[in-house]
């Protein structure tokens, strides 16, 4: 009996012991879990207040000790994401161009195609955009992602000038989506940079012939004058050295004379072409003031809750 009593004793203290261990594992996954997703936390916090470089370390970090490849990319995502908001382009887009490439979970295949194309779209690269938004339109579903992708088409199309494609682009902006108010008022403001002024800069040239004309046509008056009198002046002593067989002084101010002339008939045709520049930049900018030409990835709180669930 002794014997029966003491097996069963060693079995009781083996299943007590299990149970006491397996308790203790349970809180020490609990409490790594919890540290885990106060790391994330804290760099959410550090990529919201804008300090992207220390988010990048503390995502980097995170990354390193998580197992879990869904988790994995949205860190990586949120790496990329942070270097977009700090302009740093080139290294953006080398992250998003990883996650877009063979990527088994749909949604951050989606976001880094639309983060990339929204990448070279900041970095002023618009053919590269078109190329990665037209790619992601062919392949995606979701209406915010579509829409917000239609949306950054049309201002890329405005940027570089196809005023008509962008109008055509924004009327297939859903009309049900947050984006839609904002795509009805820029198609309503577009048509004014089909009326910005502007000056020709053959007709600036050509106007050059009398000296400072061509610049009072782009209404750059005092250099007009300006351009007038020094002409004038090296022409005229130019004409009395030959009268009077100076033939020295008016080979030099007649090489003086031609090179002023030709400046003032090339400054002026220049001068035609960055007022034409300046007129079509005020016009993006009052644009961007007014609607803002950027929209950021729709879906972005809801790929923050990853880390929380571990899938979508």
């Amino acid at each position: 009996m002794d014997k029966h009593f003491s097996q069963k004793f060693l079995i009781a203290c083996i299943v007590f012991s299990c149970i006491i261990t397996s308790a203790h594992a349970d809180e020490q996954q609990s409490d790594l879990l919890f540290f885990g997703n106060q790391s994330v936390m804290f760099a959410e916090h550090l990529f919201r207040e804008g300090d992207y470089y220390r988010a990048i370390t503390e995502y980097k970090r995170i990354m390193f000790m998580e197992p879990d490849p869904v988790i994995r990319a949205w860190l990586k995502l949120r790496i990329g994401q942070s270097y977009l908001a700090g302009k740093k382009y080139t290294a953006a887009q080398a992250v998003f161009s990883e996650l877009s490439g063979d990527n088994p979970i749909e949604k951050i295949k989606q976001a880094a195609s639309f983060l990339l194309g929204r990448s070279y779209y900041l970095d002023s690269r618009y053919s590269q955009a078109l190329d990665e938004f037209n790619g992601l339109l062919s392949e995606v579903h979701d209406p915010e992602i579509r829409n917000a992708t239609l949306f950054l088409v049309a201002c890329v199309n405005i940027k570089i000038g196809a005023l008509d494609e962008a109008k055509k682009v924004l009327s297939q902006v859903a009309a049900n989506d947050p984006l839609s108010k904002r795509s009805q008022l820029l198609v309503s403001m577009v048509d004014r940079g089909k009326r910005l002024p502007h000056k020709s800069p053959a007709l600036a040239g050509l106007l050059s012939v009398v000296p400072g004309l061509g610049h009072v046509y782009i209404g750059e008056y005092e250099v007009g004058i300006s351009a007038f009198v020094w002409n004038g002046m090296f022409a005229y002593a130019a004409i009395e050295s030959f009268r009077h067989r100076l033939w020295g002084p008016a080979v030099l101010l007649s090489v003086v004379e031609l090179m002023w002339y030709s400046g003032t008939i090339y400054g002026a045709v220049s001068g035609a072409h960055r007022f034409n520049r300046d007129a079509q930049l005020n016009f993006l900018q009052a644009l961007d003031n007014d609607i803002a030409l950027d929209t950021a990835f729709p879906a972005d709180d809801a790929l923050v809750n990853v880390i929380f669930t571990g899938h979508f």
